[in-house]
């Protein structure tokens, strides 16, 4: 939808191939899904194919005004857009199932660092550029790795104690593994019951993969 020049006899518009979300407009996030799941969606000769999330202001209205209304942002944010017609629109409404952010709302999520030695969080409700979604929690996973690596020094000291654990809990001859590794040894085998068109199959397994059952 940035460009309607040039040969569309395909039908397929040019557009952006990303999940898009904008400040100027009613749905919170928009795609072309025929352009970012072309296999689902994409259908030769019927072009755009445009999905728009809008909340809890739009519910009461008809679905008719809802599509007009969108159509009517999209044509805003992407004036080429209007070179092009719409063939079909359909409207789902989903009672509570999005939310709308209030400003001043950031001050009240908590950071990745904490005041707590070596523990650190991440997850779309800490702090961090976007709301709280699949891409916030993202971001917030890519801030708590800079923290992390941030206090390397201080986690290693802490390492270097070698603090003692309960027995058992350390897989014996395991190469690479110190005193902090919480992980119990446990052994795996095929009972047979498993789908053979599920990659959790023994057979699956590519034969340059470790064995799992030689602690």
């Amino acid at each position: 939808m940035k460009d309607t020049t040039g040969d569309l006899s395909d039908g397929r518009a040019p557009g952006i191939d990303n999940l898009l979300y904008s400040a100027d407009a009613e749905f919170s996030c928009f795609a072309d899904l025929a352009l970012t799941s072309p296999a689902e969606y994409y259908k030769e000769g019927e072009g755009s194919l445009m999905q728009c999330v809008m909340d809890s202001r739009a519910y009461g209205r008809s679905e008719a005004q809802i599509v007009q209304d969108t159509l009517d942002q999209i044509h805003m944010l992407f004036p080429s857009s209007k070179q092009l017609t719409m063939t079909w629109s359909n409207v789902v409404k989903l009672g509570q199932s999005l939310y709308r952010e209030k400003p001043g709302q950031d001050k009240y999520r908590p950071s990745q660092a904490t005041p707590i030695p070596n523990f650190f969080l991440a997850g779309s409700y800490t702090y961090q550029d976007y709301i709280d979604s699949m891409e916030g929690a993202t971001k917030s996973g890519l801030m708590c790795a800079d923290e992390i690596v941030s206090k390397a020094d201080a986690i290693a000291a802490e390492a270097a104690k070698n603090l003692d654990l309960p027995s058992g809990k350390v897989p014996p001859n395991v190469p690479g593994r110190g005193p902090l590794d919480m992980t119990a040894a446990v052994t795996f085998v095929d009972d047979g019951s498993f789908d053979a068109n599920e990659n959790t199959d023994m057979s699956q397994r590519p034969a340059s993969a470790p064995a799992i059952d030689s602690f």
